[in-house]
């Protein structure tokens, strides 16, 4: 499979301050992801969560939430049900060296 730059998507999701005592506080950081074609679906390349665990986390409260059911976790971004709809195959995180696979695509 050969790609194009044309392939690759750019997904804006929002933005975000940093916190008073990090070293680039008060900047605005723009968060941000990018989608690429895969034969297997669409892969999730970027830097809206920096662990593994944060984007499970996030999926799980977002899940729980759009079936009615009160969230036990916190700071569900509004944007991971529009990242969950693009159905991705593969997500990889922007400082975690694993990856999260959809159901079923473990080989």
């Amino acid at each position: 499979m050969t790609l194009s730059r044309d392939d690759i998507r750019r997904v804006l999701l929002g933005h975000y301050t940093r916190p008073a005592g990090d070293p680039l506080a008060g900047r605005r950081i723009v968060v941000g992801a990018y989608l690429v074609p895969h034969p297997d679906g669409l892969l999730l390349l970027g830097q809206a969560f920096e662990f593994a665990s944060d984007w499970a986390r996030a999926a799980f409260a977002w899940s729980l939430a759009s079936d009615g059911v009160e969230a036990p976790l916190h700071g569900d971004p509004a944007w991971v049900g529009r990242l969950r709809a693009l159905d991705p195959c593969r997500v990889l995180l922007a400082h975690d060296l694993a990856s999260v696979e959809a159901a079923g695509q473990a080989g």
